[in-house]
This record gives structure tokens, C-alpha cells and sequence, in this order.
């Protein structure tokens, strides 16, 4: 796919989701869950297949077990992802007043999710940062990062 042609496909995406902002997000809902499926059903089928194979095949079925179980511990380890929090000096709302009563105001105009900290950095640079407490499956904790001179 070329440059043009991914920008293509962004800009049809992006219209799309201004049209129909529901059917949009429910089709990516529908995509994620395929992914998620299609890696369930692998699993159970390997599982399954361990199984089997120690079940009917007896000692060459245990030969066959320790190739398959270590693919269902490698396909396992990569779904556990975990990202480290940002690093930074935690400011909390009784030492800034002012900033966490902006910080809101925008959070709600913007119809963004609370911060569960705010951070300044001695970096050039303001971002929003997810970590997920649950892996793939979620849960995330969200982090402000404000960089002092930016300030």
C-alpha cells in the first residue's frame, strides 16, 4: 500500500465515521472481536489437540504435547502485554488548584476520560498516556503528561 493510497483509505475511514459515528464504531467493535475470536479458537483448538494427542496417542502423544504446549505458552505470553506508567512528578489537585479546574474543563468539553494522574516532566512535549491494568483486555489507567517547559 503507497502513501496515497493509505491516505485514501484514512479520509474514506474518517468520513464514514463523521456520517454514521455508531455504525462506524460498532464495525470496529465487530473487527476487534473477530481478532479476538479467531485467537480464541486457535487456542482451544491447540488445547484441544494437546489433549487428544496425550489421550489417544500415548507416549508419542507426549513427544507431540511439549511442541504444542509451548506454542499455547508463546501465543499466551504475546497476548500479555504490559506497558510501563510514564515517569514523571505527580502533582496532585490541592498543590495546583487552578490547573486541575482547566485540566476538567477541557476533559469535559472534550468528552475525554478523567485522569487518574497528572505528571510534569522536564520535557518539551504534552501527551495522554494508556496503560492497560488487564493487558488485552483493558481497564486502563490514564495518565496527563505535561512538560514544563511547554508550560
Amino acid at each position: 500500500m503507497t502513501n496515497e493510497e493509505f491516505d485514501a483509505l484514512v479520509a474514506r475511514l474518517e468520513l464514514q465515521a463523521q456520517r454514521h459515528p455508531a455504525w462506524y464504531k460498532s464495525r470496529v467493535l465487530l473487527m476487534a472481536l473477530l481478532g479476538y475470536g479467531y485467537i480464541t479458537v486457535m487456542l482451544i483448538g491447540l488445547v484441544m489437540a494437546t489433549l487428544l494427542s496425550v489421550l489417544f496417542l500415548k507416549v508419542l502423544g507426549l513427544k507431540l504435547a511439549i511442541p504444542l504446549l509451548v506454542l499455547i505458552w508463546a501465543v499466551l505470553k504475546a497476548l500479555w502485554v504490559r506497558l510501563d506508567a510514564p515517569q514523571g512528578r505527580r502533582v496532585t489537585q490541592r498543590e495546583a488548584p487552578a490547573l486541575f479546574e482547566m485540566i476538567n474543563g477541557l476533559r469535559k468539553r472534550l468528552k475525554a476520560p478523567r485522569f487518574h494522574r497528572v505528571l510534569i516532566t522536564d520535557d518539551f512535549n504534552a501527551c495522554v498516556v494508556q496503560t492497560p491494568r488487564l493487558g488485552v483486555f483493558g481497564w486502563y489507567r490514564n495518565y496527563l503528561v505535561i512538560g514544563l517547559p511547554l508550560m
